[in-house]
């Protein structure tokens, strides 16, 4: 898709910064399991839920990049799959 390939740039750069903000959240997640800082069950739902929307959100804008390089059956077959997920994902909250 040519007309994608310039938003694909700027969907990169969205990509590095949307997964280094997930990085930090996933290891604070990580760091909470073993030492246990928040303790409110309400609070733990609240990180787990960021944490799966964000992961949803870095995997989906990365195959976005990919698909927008590519041609048009590879971009439509990436947006099917990835608003199937999407529709689960907001079923399983």
């Amino acid at each position: 898709m040519l007309i994608g390939r310039p938003f694909a740039k700027l969907l990169d750069i969205a990509t590095g910064i949307l997964a280094f903000v997930m990085v930090g959240v996933l290891a604070f997640s990580y760091i909470n399991a073993k030492f246990g800082f928040i303790k409110d069950p309400s609070d733990l739902a609240w990180l787990v839920k960021w944490r799966e929307i964000g992961v949803l959100l870095v995997v989906g804008m990365a195959g976005l990049s990919f698909a927008l390089k590519r041609n048009v059956i590879v971009f439509v077959a990436f947006v099917v799959v990835l608003a199937i997920a999407a529709v689960f994902f907001f079923f399983t909250i």
